[in-house]
C-alpha cells in the first residue's frame, strides 16, 4: 500500500516536474520559433491546466493506492513520465475545450504507467 506522503512526494518531487518540463520546453521553443508572447491570460490558462493535470495523478493514485505495492514507484520515475505525457497527449488533440476532459487523459496515463502492477481480475 502507498501512504499518502508518498503521493504527496510523488506530485511534487516527480510529476509536477515532469508536467512543467514538458510546458515549459514547449512555451520556450513556441515563443523562440514565432516569436510570441504570453500574456497573464496565457499563464493562467496553463497554471489551471496544470492544477487540473495534478488533480487527475493525485485521484487516480489516491484511488489506486490500496492495490500498488511499494514496489510500483510510485515516487519514482513513472511519475516523471506520466507527468511529461499527459499534457503531451493533449497537444495532441491541439485543444483541449474544457479543463474537464484534461482530467482523462491524466488518469489514463497514470493507469498505464502502473498497469503491471495492478492485480489482474480474472
Amino acid at each position: 500500500m502507498i501512504s499518502r506522503p508518498t503521493i504527496l512526494r510523488s506530485v511534487i518531487g516527480r510529476f509536477l516536474p515532469g508536467v512543467l518540463a514538458f510546458f515549459g520546453g514547449g512555451l520556450y521553443l513556441t515563443a523562440r520559433v514565432k516569436g510570441l508572447t504570453l500574456g497573464p491570460a496565457q499563464i493562467e490558462a496553463f497554471t489551471s491546466l496544470m492544477l487540473v493535470m495534478t488533480l487527475g495523478f493525485v485521484t487516480c493514485v489516491s484511488l489506486l493506492r490500496r492495490v500498488l505495492p511499494r514496489a510500483a514507484g510510485v515516487d519514482g520515475r513513472r511519475s516523471v513520465i506520466a507527468g511529461f505525457t499527459a499534457p503531451m497527449i493533449l497537444s495532441k488533440r491541439n485543444k483541449c475545450p474544457s479543463h474537464r476532459r484534461c482530467f482523462i487523459p491524466c488518469a489514463i496515463i497514470n493507469i498505464l504507467s502502473f498497469q503491471n502492477y495492478l492485480p489482474v481480475p480474472w
